[in-house]
């Protein structure tokens, strides 16, 4: 496909276009997909999109219980599509496409997006009881904390926003996860501030008052959480050397876990096949090589979990030799079935490969 194809689109009109081709080869010819990578993106959006309608109903569930208010909680949640919108929206104008990386970040800011206006509706809730007028407690309320959510969503946009300006393969990878991070905590703080107030405004229970600011009560009730934490806030007060301590303990540990953490590149993709490269010494004629290849092929189509193997004994001639190996090597593509363990399956095929009686100096990759 050109590089600004749609996969998924191309991998289905291909497929349609499968039976055609077979009746016209006629000679009760069938045909065999060996690699297809529409069915691999589909199931992984399919589950990053279930993943993310997860996040955002418990978000939801967790803000109801915090604020134990379903007009506030309703109000906040509201954000979460709007801010969501808007990312769209900006990832249409920077050209970027629906993929596991952009859809990842939508999945990952759904928890970050509501951060905002959960602060500022909490706030504007608290002016609220106070009995202030509707007006001057959500201007009150927005601006005590338009300070505060800015420059803690600000912060998270410099973690991710470099990351958009790196080169190479990095920087192509993630570029787009990184921007559409930026993208959507941006989007929340503009939310945050300008139409969460206004449906506050709209929605929210309000307590009449003589609407000054000096009525504010004095001592307004404490919710459950903090009448939990204002004792744990008082004894970590009376220590903050051992408070300090603890929290230089907890980061140390943390980084001495670090090194037992597997690393690589992207870690297993999920697709259900297996490449295998057989390497015979050079010069090795091609009938050799299909012999031996043939060993392991034959012992690959008895392997439970193995559907399909397609098997390559040297190269095409003309430009294809330029892009390929000589007679002395034979490549498989190995398709597996795609609700077996995958990588029990590939431990599997190692082994019982590499158990063949095979000339002793051929190379398996």
């Amino acid at each position: 496909k050109t590089p600004d194809g749609d996969t998924v689109a191309i991998s289905h009109a291909v497929t349609a276009m499968l039976a055609e081709l077979e009746s016209e080869l006629g000679h009760k010819a069938t045909m065999t997909t060996i690699f297809d990578q529409a069915p691999f993106i589909e199931d992984s959006i399919k589950h990053l999109a279930l993943e993310g309608a997860l996040g955002l109903g418990f978000a939801v569930i967790i803000i109801l219980v915090f604020l134990f208010s379903v007009r506030s909680t309703l109000v906040t949640a509201i954000s979460i599509p709007l801010s969501l919108m808007a990312t769209f929206i900006g990832m249409n104008v920077f050209g970027y496409t629906l993929n596991m990386l952009t859809l990842g970040a939508l999945t990952i800011s759904i928890g970050r997006v509501v951060d905002d206006s959960i602060v500022v509706i909490e706030n504007i809730k608290r002016h609220l009881a106070h009995g202030e007028s509707k007006a001057q407690a959500i201007l009150l309320a927005v601006k005590e904390v338009a300070g505060a959510i800015t420059a803690a969503t600000l912060t998270t946009v410099a973690v991710f926003l470099p990351i958009a300006l790196v080169g190479g393969m990095a920087g192509e990878l993630f570029s787009p996860f990184a921007l559409t991070m930026t993208i959507a905590l941006l989007a929340s703080l503009l939310v945050s501030l300008t139409i969460v107030p206004v449906l506050a405004y709209w929605f929210l229970p309000h307590r009449p008052g003589s609407g000054e600011t000096h009525t504010v009560h004095v001592a307004e009730d404490k919710s459950w959480l903090q009448r939990a934490y204002i004792p744990v806030l008082k004894k970590t007060q009376k220590h903050p050397i051992i408070t300090l301590l603890a929290s230089v303990l907890v980061l140390a540990g943390t980084v001495a876990m670090t090194p037992l953490l597997n690393t690589n590149l992207l870690g297993s993709t999920g697709e259900n096949s297996i490449s295998i490269t057989a390497e015979m010494p050079s010069g090795t004629a091609m009938e050799t090589t299909e012999k031996e290849a043939a060993k392991i092929e034959s012992k690959l189509a008895d392997i439970n979990g193995i559907e399909d193997v397609q098997l390559t004994v040297g190269t095409a001639s003309g430009m294809a030799a330029m892009f390929s190996s000589g007679s002395d090597t034979a490549s498989f593509t190995v398709i597996t079935d795609p609700d077996a363990d995958q990588e029990a399956l590939k431990n599997t095929v190692r082994e019982q490969v590499e158990a063949l009686d095979l000339p002793k100096d051929l190379d398996l990759r």
